[in-house]
């Protein structure tokens, strides 16, 4: 009684009192030594148990560990090597893109990490926002960012040219006119 008036009165949420002795189901006279102390085999996992439930019961939101790559270039491969990580060893993480431009694609390796890649075009020249999440199935965790894709500076392409007859040996000039230039 006195720890539990103790725990109540720390009043903190990071405290918390697990009553192994009467939550785990003791039996005195199958657990218990003759001494009414020290616990048979028995004894000890059921406390074990009871103690992994209360464990069990606390639970950290995941979290990233890596840091967003936040620009690109038009016409070159973006990719961004995402990690994270959670204080529950065993909680198992999932990650998705919960928002991202159609020029992206996300793999989850299943292995706290994952992979945010893909090429953009000129079209994409322009801040894209982007949000993924992860998820251990009890808490989740947002990182938002945007990528900024860079115009690259092309040179003019001659895609076509209009037709030119010319006599032997006769000097031909050409003008830009004669000729197709996107840029």
């Amino acid at each position: 009684n006195n720890v539990a008036a103790m725990v109540a009165a720390r009043n903190d949420p990071d405290i918390m009192m697990v009553d192994i002795e009467n939550g785990a189901g003791i039996d005195y006279l199958t657990d218990m030594q003759d001494d009414g102390i020290h616990p048979y085999e028995s004894g000890y996992t059921k406390m074990g148990q009871k103690w992994f439930e209360a464990i069990q019961s606390l639970n950290e939101a995941p979290y990233f560990t890596s840091s967003p790559v936040e620009s690109a270039i038009e016409d070159e491969p973006y990719s961004y090597t995402v990690t994270v990580d959670d204080d529950n060893p065993l909680d198992d993480l999932t990650i998705i893109a919960g928002s991202k431009p159609a020029w992206l694609s996300f793999t989850d390796f299943g292995d706290k990490s994952g992979l945010l890649f893909g090429t953009p075009g000129n079209a994409h020249v322009g801040d894209h926002p982007v949000s993924l999440i992860v998820s251990d199935g009890k808490e989740i965790a947002t990182q938002n960012f945007t990528i900024h894709v860079s115009n690259l500076n092309n040179p003019p392409q001659i895609t076509g040219q209009r037709a030119l007859e010319t006599d032997e040996d006769s000097p031909v000039t050409l003008l830009k006119e004669d000729f197709t230039i996107e840029d």
